[in-house]
């Protein structure tokens, strides 16, 4: 039998490692060890620069003199609020379930989006300042002239969304997450009225140092992953 080949791939927990399993997963691939490791930006940056890891996937933005960026999909940036969330009736019946957004609905053009200031009343939690999801929540903030009531900042799009959980104010939450959390009926989705909230997921390998065809591997998978309809 052949060794199995081996590859270290990094993210941010914005990127699940749950979605990195089911990269893997999505094909057999018995003759592939794959080790995931999670930091936030630093930390994958000089890991991938010192071999740590062999590849990254993520939304963040590394430095492109260093490494090899790869563009293999996009994610949406949803507003999660607990169902028992006041809000007006007309916005409360845009609100998708788990369920909608496993079934992609979000991406339709038919479903209507919501603008911030609908819930500029409802307490915010929101990332710390630098994070790509607090700069896009900022540069909505103010495409929308709308001012919310921050009372929160946390470290990971997780931490937020489980604060938001027990009905302590809204936050932003990638689709991304979503697909990777257990399904519940208590969280109503948003679809944001703002091409902010789209962004794109990268993926990383240091420049001039050799590719495995278990890293290229994982590659072709991981563009088929995250283009999949």
């Amino acid at each position: 039998m052949a060794a199995q080949a081996k590859i270290s791939v990094g993210s941010t927990q914005a990127i699940s490692k749950d979605s990195e399993s089911e990269i893997i997963g999505s094909s057999v691939q018995p003759h592939i060890q794959m080790k995931m490791f999670e930091g936030n930006v630093l930390y994958l940056s000089e890991a991938l620069e010192n071999g740590k890891l062999d590849l990254v996937i993520d939304n963040c933005h590394l430095n492109t003199q260093v490494f090899t960026k790869r563009q293999i999909g996009k994610e949406h940036l949803l507003l999660a609020v607990h169902k028992s969330t006041p809000c007006g009736d007309a916005v409360k019946t845009c609100g998708m379930t788990h369920a909608d957004i496993i079934e992609r609905k979000h991406l339709s053009a038919d479903t209507q989006t919501v603008s911030l200031n609908h819930f500029a009343d409802v307490p915010f939690i929101t990332l710390r300042p630098g994070n790509d999801t607090r700069i896009r929540f900022d540069r909505i903030c103010e495409q929308e002239n709308t001012k919310m009531r921050v009372y929160l900042e946390v470290d990971q799009l997780a931490t937020a969304f489980n604060i938001a959980y027990y009905q302590l104010g809204a936050t932003l939450v990638s689709d991304t997450l979503i697909y990777n959390t257990t399904p519940n009926n208590d969280m109503y989705y948003y679809k944001l009225h703002n091409d902010t909230a789209l962004r794109d997921i990268y993926l990383y390998n240091k420049r001039r140092k050799y590719v495995t065809a278990a890293g290229n591997t994982f590659i072709d998978m991981a563009k088929d992953f995250y283009q999949k309809p």
